[in-house]
Parts: C-alpha cells; structure tokens; sequence
C-alpha cells in the first residue's frame, strides 16, 4: 500500500481537517481529510471567526491534545482520499483515535501528526504559526492521556466530582464549595476534603499526573485557548475544567502524609507542574520564560518560544515572534531577544542568561537559553532612559539586523 502524499495548501489560509471513519474499537483506523478555512484571532486570543469567514463556510471540528509518544514506535493509519493509502502515527495516537471514532458516524479532529505534512518544513512553520488560532476556533477540544491504567477511571471521576463542587479563583487562589441547589452555602470542610482524598485517591491522582500529556509544552497553549475541553483516558472522561478545580483542590491541600515518600515526593513536583497548567488566568513573558518552563519538556529547541505564542502576555506577544523551523535554535533566540528588547526599549530579557549552563552553539552569552530551565533569581532594570545608547543594546540591534 502507498503511503499518502500531501496536496498543496494555500499558505497561512488554509488547514487540513481529518474526518475518523466510523468502526468498532478493533477495525483498522481509517480516516479521510477536506480542506478548511484558518479561522483567526486578534491580539487578545479571541475568535474572530465571525469576521473573516461567511457563517455557511465556518469548519465545526474538535482539535485533539495528546503526547506524541515515541518516534520509533509507530501504526500505520488508512486515509482513504479517492484510493487507500497510509501514514504512519505514533501508537499513543493510534490508540486514541481507535477510542475517539463513532461506530456509527465519522468524527472530525484537526490532529496534528495527521493535518499537517510534517515533513514539509515550510508548512510546518506557518501551521505552527496558526495553531492558536486553529484550537481557538475549534468547538472542543479533546484531551487523550491514553489507555487505562493504575486506577485511571476512579482519579478523573473523583476528580471531576469534586471539581463540580467548587468554584476556584485562580488568580487569587481561593477556593469556595459550591452549595447545593436552592440551600444556603455552607462554611467550607477542610476535614471533609481531607477524608475525601485519602491513600487511594492520592495514589490515584499521582498515577494519572505522571502521566506525558501533563509534562509537554504544547498541550499548555492547546488547553490555555480552549472554548470548552473534554479530557479522555481509555473510555472514561470528564470536563476539563472539573478536573482543573479538583486538581487545583488537591495542590492546594497540604495534608498528603497517608503516602509513602517517593510517592508524596513525585506527586508534590507533578501538582506544581499541574498548578500552573489549569491557571487560565496567568500570562506568560520572555523574561521569565525559562522559569516558567521548569519540568515542562519538548523535543525541538526552537518550540520553547514558539509553542507559548498563545500564552505570552500582550505586550510580549505584540513583538511578533513567526515560527521558521529552517533556522538554526540560536537563530531563532537571538531574534527572539533582539525583537523583544527592540519592542520593549528594555534588556530585562537578558537577566534570564545564565552563563553555567549556556552551552548551545551559536547563541551569543547575552541571549537566553530557553532550551534549559533555571530557577535563579531574575534581576529587572530600574530605568529605561539611558537604554538606547547602552552598548548591550546596540550590539543587540546591530546583531539582528546584519
């Protein structure tokens, strides 16, 4: 059998949509692609469907957020476009797309490893470009953590079920349980919400936190501009944002001793990682970006600026940064840096530079590595006044623009 060869998209306008036949959950996976219309967003990260496409021509999709899983391990999935050819996918993928399919009507997904021509680097870079814009404009989307295990099904029930019992402000980080219908609130429980997550619970939760999807970069701009979010593992699911408040619950309850300490110890890290995840509420800067993006892990360097593009605070997202995987990572970051002091008449960007671990070939010692973490302090300057002649700053500019 042949395998699939990509037709040419208009660029920056048009995207591919997978339609998942439908079949039973152990018949071959079989998909088939139509093209569509880019919907956009303005500088806020609102859909602005309405505006740059007729209501008649809008695509109605679920966008999938999942971890690739490994590269050498892959399925071959059927497209049937005309004739039968293949792609191969990841196994996480196969797996997913096995659970997601009706029985008896086909789905449409944008999915990543399918709707794009990977191997295509060009289209790859303005896909990237749009991705904001393309899980905004989704209806959905749609989480898969992967098959069931370690008593998966009981941690995102639980989960959920406590989610729909509280309402969290993120921002100030406080939570209130919700009262039952037609009664007076009543004083919140933390003896209750303790007995509620015991050693099952907590072991439960630990199990499926651990989990890839909650440790990639990606996913984090993919839930971050969701409209609404299901989260799926095996057959189970439930809404993310349920989940979100009932994991936000147990990171902020700090009696957790019913747990062996390797077990409490990976947990604590997992809910840290997790806590920042289900905030909604918080933007991301260049400045702080490698802190923010300790124990998250992505595979291509150049992703680290790119992937958080739908994160970044607005006035880091005004700078704008056009994904080009063409370019080498030291490249991309010195342009990066430049444009960021440029915009912001500002070097507080390069207070994140830590010669320790600067080691990427090509990277000039004043531009950050945001293919490492760091947890150091990060110094801001008191005065922008003098910043125009300061020599840094020209060496940045003269750099950029040679």
């Amino acid at each position: 059998m042949t395998s699939y060869k990509y037709a040419k998209l208009e660029e920056n306008r048009e995207t591919r949509l997978a339609d998942i036949l439908p079949g039973k959950l152990d018949d071959p996976v079989r998909v088939a692609f139509r093209v569509a219309t880019i919907p956009t967003t303005n500088s806020e990260g609102s859909s602005q469907t309405a505006s740059n496409i007729p209501e008649e021509e809008r695509p109605h999709y679920e966008a999938l957020s999942y971890a690739w899983g490994p590269l050498s391990d892959t399925v071959d999935v059927l497209v049937v476009n005309g004739h039968v050819s293949t792609i191969p996918v990841t196994r996480n993928l196969e797996e997913g797309l096995r659970h997601l399919r009706h029985e008896d009507r086909p789905r449409t997904m944008w999915i990543d490893a399918l709707c794009i021509n990977q191997v295509n680097l060009r289209e790859r870079s303005w896909h990237v470009a749009k991705m904001c814009d393309i899980y905004t404009a989704a209806y959905r989307v749609v989480v898969w953590l992967g098959l069931e295990a370690d008593d998966s099904a009981y941690a995102l029930n639980e989960l959920a079920k406590l989610g729909n019992q509280l309402d969290v402000a993120y921002n100030t980080e406080k939570i209130t349980i919700l009262p039952p219908v037609d009664e007076e609130p009543p004083p919140r429980d933390e003896t209750t919400l303790e007995l509620r997550f015991g050693k099952r619970e907590l072991e439960a939760v630990a199990a499926l936190i651990d989990r890839n999807w909650f440790g990639r970069l990606w996913i984090r701009q993919e839930i971050y501009v969701a409209r609404s979010a299901l989260i799926l593992c095996g057959r189970t699911k439930a809404p993310w944002d349920a989940v979100a408040r009932g994991l936000f619950c147990v990171w902020q309850w700090p009696k957790r001793d019913v747990l062996e300490a390797k077990v409490l110890s990976r947990l604590a890290v997992r809910l840290d990682l997790v806590r920042l995840l289900v905030d909604r509420s918080r933007h991301m800067s260049y400045k702080y970006l490698r802190r923010e993006l300790a124990g998250v892990r992505w595979t291509d360097p150049r992703d680290a600026v790119y992937a958080v593009q739908g994160m970044l605070r607005s006035e880091d997202r005004a700078v704008g940064v056009v994904p080009d995987y063409s370019l080498p990572p030291a490249r991309v970051y010195t342009d990066v840096a430049v444009r960021v002091m440029q915009a912001q008449e500002s070097l507080d960007v390069t207070s994140s530079c830590d010669m320790a671990q600067h080691d990427m070939e090509g990277l000039p010692s004043w531009v950050p590595d945001w293919w490492k973490h760091t947890n150091m302090k990060m110094e801001v300057s008191d005065s922008k006044d003098a910043l125009i002649g300061h020599p840094l700053f020209l060496v940045c500019l003269l750099a950029w623009t040679s």
